[in-house]
Order: structure tokens, then C-alpha cells, then sequence
């Protein structure tokens, strides 16, 4: 659970350290996403967005970022992105713009762009009830 739904353990034999699942909102629509790290195009591609389309990473400014097919995204800087077409100019975000975020619990995802969210924080924005449990949800049997 939380923005980052999961990413592949970078070494799979040290099953102890299972990485957290990672996913990205792409479209207003949830997809999981194999690791933390990847390129715009990837995430696209895994997402099934069709080749005349780049990633932007949404943020809450009127600017956001457009990528670069090759250039390198870390959802664990904001997970929220819009498909453009590929012949959008291509603004830059604003320095204090805050890129948006995901949470994540039992499929149903929440933006944000808080990335210092508590336990009580989290199940208020995903409206859950104070004696709530929340597991952060790994690659692994065990959460």
C-alpha cells in the first residue's frame, strides 16, 4: 500500500528484503508497474497507451513535465501522469510545483501530493475507519 504499489526486488535470491509493489494513475485509470525506476516509454508501453503518445507527470501547477521516450521516470517522485499527444509542446514544471501522488489500499487509489502521510493521514484520505490495519503490500507472500 501507499504510492508506491510495488517494484521488482532488485536482487529476487534475498527474498528477506522484498521491495514495496509499485503502480502509477495514468489516464484517471491504475496500473501496476514492475519496479520503482523505468523509462517514460516503458511505463507507457506497460500501460498499453498507443506510440504517438509521451508520458507527463502531473503536478499541481498549471505546467507539468512531458518525458522523454529514454529519459529515466522514479514514480517515487509522483506516480500521476496524463498521456499527451507526442507533437504537445513541452513545458517544464514550475520549482514549486509538487508533483502529484497515488495511495493505494485494496485497489481503490487516492491522489495527493502530501508525501509525508501518516497511518491516520492515509485512512482518512482513503476513508477508512480509525482501527483499520494497514500493510504495506510487497513482491512476497509476506506483507
Amino acid at each position: 500500500m501507499g504510492p508506491n504499489m510495488s517494484s521488482q526486488n532488485p536482487n529476487p535470491q534475498d527474498a528477506r528484503h522484498p521491495s514495496p509493489k509499485q503502480a502509477i494513475v495514468l489516464d484517471d485509470a491504475l496500473y501496476p508497474m514492475p519496479r520503482d525506476k523505468m523509462t517514460a516509454r516503458d511505463i507507457l508501453d506497460q500501460a498499453g497507451a498507443p506510440a504517438d503518445v509521451v508520458l507527463q507527470r502531473d503536478y499541481n501547477s498549471p505546467i507539468d513535465h512531458i518525458f522523454g521516450d529514454d529519459e529515466m521516470v522514479d514514480l517515487r517522485q509522483g506516480n500521476v501522469f496524463k498521456s499527451v499527444p507526442r507533437c504537445a509542446p513541452v513545458p517544464c514544471a514550475t520549482p514549486d510545483a509538487r508533483p502529484k501522488l497515488a495511495f493505494v489500499a485494496d485497489d481503490v487509489w487516492e491522489v495527493t501530493v502530501n508525501p509525508n502521510q501518516t497511518g491516520h493521514s492515509l485512512k482518512r484520505l482513503m476513508g477508512l475507519p480509525d482501527n483499520a490495519k494497514l500493510f504495506r503490500d510487497f513482491e512476497s507472500p509476506i506483507d
